[in-house]
């Protein structure tokens, strides 16, 4: 019993130590994922990321009010949002939210994959697929 209860103490401590880092960064109000990404949006007056990676300030960047995830996450990533207008998504992206966020405008633009579990209040939600433009024509979209 004991030798169990010390090696669930040390896999704890291995976990803690990997622990979550939470940043400030920059705002943004679009969304741009060209990796893969499972990431959970927060309503936050701040702008904000939790994850558990390693260096989580050189996986994401702001640039021209744009958040990009550029390399793969692994872990689900907290984003504190305070507003979105743009979700673009030309990787493998996972997007939820538990809790509404309550926006004026929202532009959904996939041309990778994309899951969607949002819990949105919007006066518009405009959603571009690069599958429906090209075959806007042909009857489907």
């Amino acid at each position: 019993m004991k030798k169990i209860s010390f090696l669930a103490a040390l896999i704890m401590l291995q976990i803690m130590a990997k622990g979550q880092q939470t940043i400030q960064i920059e705002p943004f109000d679009k969304i741009s994922i060209s990796s893969t990404a499972n990431i959970k949006l927060v309503p936050s007056q701040s702008y904000t990321i939790t994850a558990t990676a390693n260096d989580i300030s050189s996986i994401f960047t702001v640039n021209n009010n744009v958040l990009t995830v550029s390399s793969p996450v692994a872990n689900v990533v907290e984003v504190g949002v305070k507003n979105l207008t743009e979700l673009k998504v030309s990787g493998n992206g996972q997007v939820s939210s538990d809790v509404p966020i309550v926006i004026n405008d929202l532009l959904i633009n996939v041309s990778g994959k994309l899951t969607l579990n949002l819990k949105v209040t919007a006066n518009k939600i405009s959603v571009k697929h690069k599958w429906c433009i090209q075959r806007r024509n042909s009857g489907y979209c």
